[in-house]
């Protein structure tokens, strides 16, 4: 119920406008994960994106177009069993390990260079905790979790406590740790993640700034002016 992941046969091909590559990355367990490398010709960066917990880069590769309009290159990968991405999900940790064995094979490139991480929803805590760590310039999160324990339990009410302590991703513990400016974003009328979740976040430091989209939802903020207005802001 947790990781809703859509398979895509090994010589699935992509269609989406502009330049990218597909890559791929070892981890541990000799577990492949699959993932696109969008390039601009003059890139100031790179933008690490983080998915939700459904679908595949089949349908979220479309929105890398939102990062490369302001001149970033975007790397998304799909976590273990997802896509093209070998493996099972296991544990926490083993998300996060994933995360930071991606991190370090492409941030080579972007030596003096701009690094933002992107965050959608189950992708919020993976983009929060890697900032942890190797903290950006900026983190954005899209319709962030207070922690994933308090979200699952809103959810599905009818998980078995012991499923809800192996994931926890506390992002609430996360980001008071950060310096960098951290921007999120949330709709009012989001049917998955209370739009509370955000508001309690933003009280965690004054480096964390909300953005209310009245009327937003789950999934469709990206068509709000709000939404287009903090990704500018964070990457011009």
């Amino acid at each position: 119920m947790i990781f809703q992941a859509e398979k895509l046969p090994k010589h699935f091909v992509f269609n989406f406008p502009g330049t990218y590559d597909e890559l791929t990355f070892k981890s541990e367990g000799n577990v492949h994960l699959h993932a696109l490398h969008f390039k601009n010709k003059n890139s100031k960066g790179i933008v690490f994106y983080f998915h939700g917990n459904a679908g595949s880069l089949a349908s979220w590769g479309q929105w890398a177009t939102l990062f490369q309009k302001y001149e970033f290159d975007v790397l998304m990968y799909d976590y273990r069993s997802y896509g093209k991405s070998t493996g099972k999900i296991s544990n926490e940790a083993q998300i996060h390990r994933d995360a930071l064995v991606v991190y370090k094979e492409v941030i080579g490139l972007y030596t003096g260079k701009r690094v933002v991480f992107y965050g959608r929803s189950l992708g919020t805590g993976i983009a929060a905790k890697l900032a942890t760590i190797h903290e950006p310039e900026s983190l954005i999160l899209t319709t962030p979790y207070f922690n994933f324990t308090q979200q699952v339990k809103s959810m599905y009410s009818f998980i078995p406590v012991r499923a809800l302590l192996k994931y926890k991703f506390k992002t609430n513990e996360y980001l008071p740790l950060l310096k960098c400016p951290v921007y999120l974003i949330h709709g009012t009328d989001d049917e998955l993640v209370p739009y509370e979740s955000s508001l309690m976040l933003e009280k965690l430091g004054d480096h964390i700034h909300l953005t209310t989209i009245k009327g937003g939802t789950h999934g469709d903020l990206p068509n709000f002016k709000e939404f287009r207005d903090v990704l500018k802001k964070a990457l011009t």
